[in-house]
């Protein structure tokens, strides 16, 4: 049985052109930009007829099962095929005449040329090569016959880019699948029942600075969930992320293995491990096709030998964690690359030897960048690595060190390091941000909290004083406040040290020498301390002309109690100055007493219900989760104010 269908977030384009100029920069992993579609505005296009964009993995199959599921409510009917099933000599409506009683369809669906039809095809990049052309074909003969029906294709990125051309005469708009958002990845699984505690801290062990989280793709989402489902949460927060990786690909060779039927899926993750440690030396993503011919024949061992008898490569590409993008491939997700060279490293023997001969730039003596996420999948493997590096980096001539090098050495998990070995880490880390005079990045502060021991808030009330003479004390007191935030979220201090730190933020806070980064930082360490009077003291904040103070000051009142009337309040405040996080407390409104206070907002102040009406189109689907918390609480009190 499926799990409860988390739609992701899926865009309407014109041009596909518009499309992949803007897939690299819709969205991040927190909310979704754009107006996002609801199956019933999918459904409901004036365009009938549309491709579905997507990556593998992003859900292309379930949604378009999804949209024939959906047919029924809206009084049609639907049914689902896969093109690859299809021969390049027969018919689609042929097709779908011979196969009625199998194929996946509404119950009443009859093939016939109506607008209460809708018919998906599925996974044209799975046809093979040679009939590529020739389905194309097909499917244009099947739109121009059936033309009153709606009609969705899916297909992938390279596919369609490639092939572009087989479809001038086609009249298609497109739909793009968005990697899931932070509360997409909440929602399923929570509904896997799996705790919002436990749900962060998957969240914090597979997070990698400015990607996309493995997580964010539905198959591997669905992997995780079924995988705690297993074992349960407890074991999987245990593991560290290059051990969930190893079950990521493990589990995804084993799925294809039984569909082929084969025991191949040993052979095949050694090979992988050899492409993966090869593009990670020339420092690369994608490898053309003709070059992974030339490594089978370049290396002569016996295990290549064996694995070009046992599996084609057109199986190969078929059924592991690499993408063909047709003349070129690539991993389905950049980390399995690094976590598979850091596999095939570890094979090699004399690992810190060859971490220096392949990682280090021999020139300028210091670590490609690019190499920061394999070593860190290394030290998972083998904790007993973390010294040398650690040791190669303080013993450069050179006293720079950038964030890359920050956040792979914040990465380790920390349950397996010595408690000296944690507070050297978080005391150099701490202090290069300290002496540099920059600002601590978020990651890097909240990694930074796990490797903290309370013998350290010494260096913390430290850092404070030796700021008060400094010009910019400022930079200095806010890297100090990100960081207790983090350690006020974990409950580390006594009531004593909490009452200290308390006073010190809400002086920073009050503090109007600064350019407002300081001000940002404390409103969010002031969140974590779940006081609504703090923010009361510092109240002039929530009228800021600086935005990001804005947004800020009303992340903390949801943070600390949306219910509050002076919560609500700031998020009425919030709404006038169109303030995205404002609206994102409004939907956390669940108590009676706050859902009147807020209807009688939308009563007395005009201004805030035409600016709130005004943004309906963008947030037409969050806006229902409001309606329902008010339906949840509606009674004759609430009718009659």
């Amino acid at each position: 049985m499926e799990k409860k269908y988390i739609q992701p977030s899926i865009i309407n384009y014109s041009l596909f052109r518009t499309l992949l100029d803007e897939k690299a920069t819709l969205r991040y992993f927190g909310i979704s930009k754009g107006a996002e579609l609801s199956l019933n505005d999918i459904s409901s296009k004036k365009s009938t007829r549309t491709f579905v964009i997507a990556e593998p993995g992003f859900g292309k199959t379930r949604l378009l099962k999804e949209i024939i599921s959906y047919a029924s409510v809206i009084s049609k009917e639907g049914i689902f095929i896969e093109l690859k099933k299809i021969l390049p000599n027969r018919a689609i409506d042929a097709y779908i005449q011979d196969n009625l009683a199998v194929l996946f369809k509404s119950k009443k669906f009859i093939l016939k040329n109506s607008k209460q039809l809708v018919v998906c095809l599925d996974a044209l990049d799975e046809v093979k090569s040679y009939d590529f052309s020739a389905i194309v074909e097909l499917i244009e003969v099947f739109s121009k016959k059936y033309f009153n029906i709606s009609l969705f294709v899916s297909c992938r990125y390279h596919h369609f880019s490639k092939y572009q051309n087989l479809f001038d005469t086609f009249q298609f708009d497109f739909l793009q699948i968005q990697p899931f958002t932070r509360e997409q990845v909440k929602s399923y699984l929570n509904n896997s029942n799996i705790s919002d505690q436990d749900v962060e801290q998957m969240i914090r062990i597979l997070t990698s600075r400015g990607r996309d989280l493995i997580i964010q793709t539905p198959r591997y989402l669905e992997m995780i969930a079924n995988f705690i489902g297993k074992e349960g949460a407890e074991v999987v927060s245990n593991l560290t992320k290059g051990e969930l990786f190893e079950k990521f690909i493990y589990q995804k060779l084993d799925l294809e293995n039984r569909k082929s039927k084969n025991n191949e899926s040993e052979l095949i993750k050694r090979v992988l491990e050899k492409i993966a440690l090869v593009m990670e030396i020339y420092q690369t993503n994608t490898l053309k096709k003709d070059d992974l011919i030339t490594i089978f024949e370049d290396v002569k061992s016996n295990l290549n030998i064996s694995f070009l008898h046992q599996v084609p490569i057109k199986d190969f590409l078929d059924r592991t964690v690499i993408k063909d993008n047709i003349d070129e491939i690539e991993f389905e997700n950049t980390e399995f690359q690094e976590f598979l060279a850091a596999k095939e490293i570890l094979r090699l023997g004399r690992s810190d030897q060859v971490v220096f001969d392949l990682a280090v730039d021999q020139e300028l003596n210091e670590i490609f960048p690019s190499w920061f996420n394999t070593l860190s999948f290394l030290i998972d493997l083998n904790i007993d690595l973390i010294n040398p590096i650690f040791e190669f980096t303080n013993n450069r001539l050179s006293d720079l060190q950038d964030e890359a090098y920050h956040r792979f050495l914040t990465r380790v998990h920390v349950e397996r390091l010595k408690l000296e070995e944690r507070k050297r880490i978080f005391e150099d880390v701490f202090s290069y941000y300290q002496k540099a005079m920059n600002w601590i990045p978020y990651d890097v502060a909240e990694n930074l909290s796990f490797y903290f021991d309370i013998s350290q808030n010494i260096i913390l009330k430290k850092a404070i004083v030796e700021a008060e003479s400094e010009p910019n004390y400022f930079v200095k007191n806010g890297n100090v406040a990100f960081i207790i935030a983090f350690l006020i979220e974990k409950e580390i201090f006594n009531d004593s040290q909490l009452k200290y730190w308390e006073e010190k933020l809400t002086q920073f806070a009050k503090d109007a020498n600064t350019n407002g980064v300081l001000q940002r930082q404390t409103l969010f360490a002031l969140g974590k301390l779940k006081n609504i009077e703090l923010l009361k003291k510092v109240v002039h904040l929530r009228t800021s002309s600086d935005d990001l103070i804005l947004q800020e000051f009303m992340e903390a009142c949801a943070e600390i109690n949306p219910n509050d009337k002076f919560s609500i309040d700031s998020f009425v405040i919030g709404c006038k100055r169109r303030e995205i996080y404002a609206r994102y407390g409004i939907y956390q409104i669940t108590e009676r007493k706050g859902l009147k206070q807020l209807l009688d907002y939308f009563v007395s102040d005009d201004k805030f219900l035409d600016m709130f009406f005004d943004q309906e189109s963008i947030f037409k689907e969050k806006d229902k989760k409001l309606i329902e918390n008010i339906k949840n609480r509606f009674d004759k009190n609430i009718q009659k104010s």
